[in-house]
């Protein structure tokens, strides 16, 4: 029995890591193209606005929609933990003060820019709005045999969403 349960849970594991992977891979290729820049830049030590604006706008991303940590993330593109989380600081604050409309031009068009990829993101993995979400509690992931009667399934992953 206790073997059975780590089989299944390495088996989820492997599943997680799979789909975080797939997202990273999409994200990049998104965020570059939003942001006209050559992808391969983004493994580059450069400062450039653009590619470090890029790589924070796939790192929040990633952090909202998969369960990658910052060391994971920060080792995709040969940066530290301490590289991710200050960049998603610093994501967080350009937003906040586009949100305050008390800042310059530079946060709206980068507000602009992750919303614009985040949403063509969202649309190709099928991922609902936020405001189409409020009040649910749960994440499901179902397999039924026949949609849309929906007459035999059976539930393979669910999450508390809180």
């Amino acid at each position: 029995m206790t073997q059975k349960i780590t089989s299944v849970m390495q088996e989820k594991k492997m599943h997680r890591h799979i789909e975080a992977q797939h997202l990273m891979s999409k994200a990049i290729e998104i965020f570059a193209a939003v942001n006209k820049i050559d992808s391969n830049d983004l493994y580059t030590g450069t400062r450039k606005r653009a590619v470090v604006e890029a790589r924070s706008m796939i790192w929040k991303y990633a952090r909202e929609r998969t369960h990658l940590t910052f060391t994971e993330l920060g080792e995709r593109f040969n940066m530290s933990h301490c590289t991710v989380q200050h960049h998603i600081n610093n994501h967080n604050t350009y937003l906040e003060k586009v949100n305050k409309r008390s800042e310059a031009r530079v946060n709206e068009l980068y507000a602009i820019t992750y919303s614009n990829g985040k949403n063509i993101l969202n649309h190709f993995f099928d991922i609902p709005n936020e405001s189409d979400m409020n009040g649910m509690k749960w994440r499901v992931v179902l397999m039924v045999d026949s949609y849309p009667d929906w007459s035999n399934f059976k539930v393979i992953e669910k999450e508390r969403v809180l």
